[in-house]
């Protein structure tokens, strides 16, 4: 007997499968379209068209789909080819977004308008969802609250640093007692630093609270080991060897025992920052991985918490 005369039919396509085809394929038509409108904006300052395509970029990478749908959108040659000039486009649009509001809050005429004009910044919410995950994720590792913090990265806008404050010092960013906590902001652009400063100082921040300093995160000279946690920002090193490079710089600065949180993306959120590989060889001498959180929803980054340790050849 022919059984394959007896055999049932093939099945046809699930239908799970081609709305997932078509979902990726929207998805990648519609990155593209933005890729392309972004590439062509005489400049990425906040304005209409800037706000609604970043805005859309965001809320596409936010977005929680299946992992082969994800893979075929991330898989997608025509993506590949624009991921990494993407990317390169958002972190400018960031740096043009944080110093448009920095210098907006720095120059409101008393410091509750700063306060009601800082409530204003669209992102805000994510930076503060994101540093109550990072504590959270710390917290885990050390349940001592680190008292001093090194931000590397912090950029003109140091919203994770207001947020560090709030939670660790509540009435610090009131300009009402003086915190034990204190946040160093490191940033290698001095009009960086100058514009985080300005607008701090029209929030009444103390200035015990929240420190000042331009350095290059790779700079030698510049002591780590007075602080419990360093931070280093997402956009701190543009290739995983650049980032590898700087955190051994860094933790060779720390003290044993100190946390480093390192920011990094999974998923779609990947079109908008690289991901980092902390389990490299290099870094698991130096470092012991305790915890590695990834959101879903609107929080963009990922977070990785370290501990510093010592070395096998320094024993």
């Amino acid at each position: 007997m022919d059984h394959t005369l007896c055999s049932p039919p093939p099945s046809p396509p699930s239908l799970l499968l081609l709305g997932c085809k078509d979902i990726a394929s929207d998805y990648i038509d519609e990155v593209l379209s933005i890729y392309h409108q972004l590439s062509k904006l005489t400049n990425l300052r906040p304005g209409p068209d800037t706000n609604r395509l970043l805005g859309r970029l965001v809320f596409l990478c936010c977005q929680t789909l299946d992992s082969n749908t994800v893979k075929t959108i991330l898989d997608a040659p025509e993506l590949q080819r624009i991921i990494p000039a993407l990317r390169h486009l958002c972190s400018q649009a960031e740096s043009e977004l944080e110093t448009h509001w920095a210098a907006k809050i720095a120059q409101a005429e008393s410091t509750e308008d700063a306060w009601a004009c800082l409530t204003l910044f669209p992102y805000l919410n994510n930076y503060v969802d994101l540093t109550r995950m990072e504590l959270c994720a710390m917290g885990a590792v050390d349940p001592e609250s680190p008292r001093s913090v090194a931000f590397i990265g912090s950029g003109p806008l140091p919203l994770t640093s207001l947020a560090l404050l709030e939670a660790l010092s509540p009435y610090a960013t009131a300009g009402r007692t003086t915190s034990v906590t204190k946040v160093t902001n490191i940033d290698n652009c001095q009009a960086a630093i100058d514009a985080s400063q300005a607008m701090c100082d029209r929030l009444a921040i103390p200035p015990t609270s929240m420190l000042f300093c331009q350095a290059e995160a790779g700079d030698l000279g510049f002591d780590l080991s007075q602080y419990d946690a360093v931070y280093l920002a997402a956009l701190v090193g543009a290739t995983q060897e650049q980032k590898e490079r700087l955190i051994e710089s860094v933790v060779s600065r720390m003290r044993l025992g100190s946390l480093l949180v390192t920011r990094s993306c999974q998923g779609l959120k990947t079109l908008l920052y690289p991901e980092f590989d902390m389990l490299t060889p290099a870094l698991l001498e130096r470092l012991e991985i305790g915890a590695v959180l990834h959101p879903y929803g609107a929080v963009v980054n990922s977070v990785i918490v370290a501990r510093v340790k010592q070395r096998v050849d320094q024993r």
